[in-house]
């Protein structure tokens, strides 16, 4: 705690991030770290195990921001009868949905996060001494983002970007599809009657 006090954190990674993690690493076992090589594949995998973490990040989060979530985790630990079923039922269902807890969404791109953040080793994050603004909505945090930085994290995440396109591209082709088929029945079903 008193290491992290005057931070806020959230959850994601940053160029730092590795560099801190394997210095920790170097640190511990007093050994050169190995190098690694930048390619698009290994570009696409960091993305998808940020992605990952930073949802499980989330669920933690969630169930942490409960006030008796520490005292059921202490009563199951204990295989203690008296933790309440409902309040495990009601800790799950805040873990999944969120209803009693609040995300909020940091509009950036890359440069922004490289270099307001510094790593967080003991939750594998990003933490910052610096005020912070944030936004309720995904939406919200896209609009101030685009607003703030335009589209300069386009360049910045290539592959994330191609990435978006491409998902983009796909799912509008698939609702295309879909809507033509659908104006294909009406129009058959309005001739057969």
């Amino acid at each position: 705690m008193q290491s992290n006090k005057n931070f806020v954190h959230i959850t994601g990674l940053n160029d730092k991030t590795m560099e801190s993690f394997i210095g920790e690493l170097k640190n511990m076992a007093n050994k050169k770290p190995v190098k690694h090589f930048s390619n698009p594949i290994k570009v696409l995998l960091k993305n998808a195990a940020s992605n990952m973490y930073r949802k499980l990040q989330k669920y933690a989060y969630r169930f942490y921001s409960q006030p008796e979530a520490l005292e059921v985790q202490n009563k199951m630990r204990k295989q203690d009868s008296n933790a309440s079923f409902g309040t495990v039922v009601s800790n799950c269902i805040n873990i999944l949905t969120g209803h009693k807890s609040k995300t909020f969404y940091v509009p950036g791109n890359e440069e922004f996060f490289n270099k307001n953040f510094m790593a967080d080793i003991d939750d594998f994050a990003l933490k910052t001494n610096k005020p912070l603004k944030v936004c309720k909505t995904k939406l919200g945090a896209m609009f101030k983002g685009l607003k703030e930085f335009g589209l300069t994290g386009i360049p910045q995440n290539k592959t994330r970007a191609i990435t978006g396109i491409a998902i983009f591209a796909s799912l509008s082709t698939v609702s295309l599809n879909l809507i033509k088929s659908g104006i294909k029945n009406i129009k058959n079903s309005d001739q057969n009657n």
